[in-house]
């Protein structure tokens, strides 16, 4: 059984926990990716819709977003159009609305669909980069001839532990 994210796009990139794109790349093409590269919505077969408020930027590719589908609101407020996306669904079941905005969680329970907050959604994503930011590891922080010197250490400490 596959099933459809719909994201409430604004809601999430300006989430903390949302990793802003360094400039290099529009926010919705590094959504598709950060979505995409740490699997945010399960099998590739699951489909993601992202809902953003407005009208289309006029430079926007649909091949560069990796199977990612963006809706754009045009007149109506991206809630209104996630609610009349969950209005003409078929089968709500199915259907994960990820959005923090109580209006839109309001609309996926009336219409028996579920929903994610977006802490949750992006927490795959948020723990790594935190792990990047933060050093990854001990050793990132440590020259070569530090990380022999400890190594040699616990060898030591070891070997007269076995005796």
């Amino acid at each position: 059984m596959s099933l459809r994210f719909i994201i409430d796009g604004y809601n999430l990139v300006h989430n903390p926990d949302f990793p802003a794109p360094d400039g290099k790349i529009s926010v919705h093409r590094a959504l598709a990716v950060l979505i995409r590269h740490y699997n945010l919505c399960g099998k590739s077969s699951n489909s993601v819709t992202v809902v953003w408020d407005g009208f289309a930027p006029s430079q926007m590719s649909r091949d560069l977003y990796s199977g990612v589908i963006f809706v754009f609101s045009s007149d109506i407020s991206a809630d209104d159009k996630i609610r009349n996306m969950l209005e003409e669904a078929e089968n709500t079941k199915n259907i994960i609305v990820v959005s923090d905005d109580k209006q839109v969680q309001a609309s996926a329970r009336l219409f028996k669909a579920r929903y994610q907050r977006i802490e949750e959604f992006l927490k795959p994503a948020a723990k790594a980069f935190r792990q990047k930011r933060d050093g990854a590891s001990l050793s990132d922080k440590l020259t070569h001839a530090q990380q022999c010197q400890i190594n040699k250490e616990l060898l030591n400490l070891w070997c007269e532990k076995k005796k």
